[in-house]
């Protein structure tokens, strides 16, 4: 821990950081234990396939020994004897290592809680003398509840201590702490109130403009490209809604007629091949087969050369443009609704700035709700400024 000439929030910051190195020893601790014990149940799961295995090779030996049943019988107690003894000595063994090892392990964690709490012990006497510091009856009752709230989040009690005068430098600590806020003047109570009220709204509406800049950010790209695959679209729809050229419409007609006429000849081809070499293999049909295939593509091209795949092109985009058209007038919606709730919470935000007794610039007509927040903010901060020049010890608080 760092010694008592921080402020409130440097020493909270060194506690947290010192309590989460212990809390990950603890947790690393107990990890141990949890290893110990799993090697300790994958021991018993071998012994027992061991002692399984042995059995199996005794009941073996028995059957091919040469010695005779009882000579066999002998060897095989003797084996068995032998084999228990150093199954139960390993056994014990590992039993006695593994408990060794989770004692150790127990022991580190013991230290860390102990050393933690030896962290938190010296957090209140760092605060205590923090306390005796203050003069402003203010910054002395702010101070008073941002101390509460940093021992309630710590779990930092009286009872949360073992040793009797870390119990009791607590307990005088938070009573002294409770009186602060019970015996302050009503004016010192109301401007820490003041204050802490400054800094909420800071957050609040800082944070509140971050999300409408964020969305206000995604609406826009969605917009752009909506309004781009529309133009593409637009485009698209205009090329062929377009009447055609009397020369483009006699090319792609011709086109589409020989394409198709050729296509149909190619497969009728294939076809006679295939009957007239019809016994001649796999290698006489392979021309049938090349011409059938080219057939097939100039058909496809043909289509591809007609009025009705025209149609049909047309067709479908026109039906995107529809489809982007109404996912244009859900964002609309989504954009609206938006701006609605946004202005709402500009009027409330408005509202608590008022009653903090902020003083707020005028408002542009033009401005965006996002530039109104931003005034907001930057009032809210000055307010904020102006207090800590009334009230120097605050520094003594720092952004706790």
């Amino acid at each position: 821990m760092s010694d008592g000439n921080g402020d409130l929030a440097r020493i909270i910051g060194a506690l947290d950081g010192r309590t989460a190195t212990l809390n990950a020893q603890i947790s690393q601790a107990r990890d141990e234990i949890a290893k110990v014990s799993q090697k300790i149940d994958d021991l018993n799961g071998a012994q027992k396939q061991l002692a399984g295995q042995i059995t199996t090779a005794r009941q073996q030996l028995a059957q091919l020994s040469p010695a005779g049943p009882a000579k066999s019988d002998d060897i095989a107690k003797h084996i068995k004897d032998l084999e228990s003894s150093v199954a139960a000595n390993t056994a014990e063994l590992a039993t006695q290592t593994s408990l060794l090892q989770q004692l150790t392990a127990a022991q580190k964690e013991q230290a860390a809680r102990q050393q933690l709490d030896r962290e938190k012990a010296q957090f209140v006497v760092q605060l205590a003398a923090l306390l005796n510091k203050f003069t402003d009856g203010a910054v002395r009752y702010l101070f008073a509840t941002r101390a509460i709230e940093a021992c309630a989040a710590r779990d930092i009690t009286s009872g949360s201590f073992q040793g009797l005068t870390d119990q009791k430098t607590t307990a005088d600590f938070l009573n002294s702490l409770a009186n602060v806020k019970l015996q302050a003047a009503a004016a010192d109570r109301i401007e820490a109130e003041h204050f802490g009220e400054l800094g909420d709204l800071t957050r609040d509406i800082t944070a509140f403009r971050q999300k409408l800049v964020g969305e206000q950010d995604f609406d826009d790209k969605s917009r752009k490209d909506l309004m781009s695959r529309k133009a593409k679209e637009e485009e698209a729809v205009g090329v062929l809604a377009a009447p055609e050229s009397d020369a483009a419409l006699r090319s792609r007609h011709a086109r589409r007629t020989w394409t198709a006429v050729a296509g149909a000849l190619l497969i009728l081809g294939g076809g006679v091949s295939v009957l007239l070499t019809g016994a001649g293999g796999d290698l006489g049909n392979v021309p049938a087969l090349v011409a059938a295939v080219l057939g097939a593509v100039c058909l496809i091209v043909s289509w591809l050369n007609s009025d009705g795949h025209r149609a049909q092109k047309l067709a479908n985009h026109q039906t995107e443009l529809q489809a982007i058209a109404a996912e244009i007038g859900k964002l609309d919606t989504t954009v609206a609704d938006r701006s609605r709730s946004a202005q709402a919470q500009l009027a409330a935000f408005q509202d608590r700035v008022d009653k903090a007794s902020v003083a707020l610039p005028p408002r542009p007509a033009a401005a965006s709700t996002a530039d109104n927040l931003q005034n907001f903010i930057d009032a809210v901060q000055q307010a904020g400024n102006s207090w800590r020049a009334r009230h120097a010890e605050i520094n003594l608080i720092g952004k706790s």
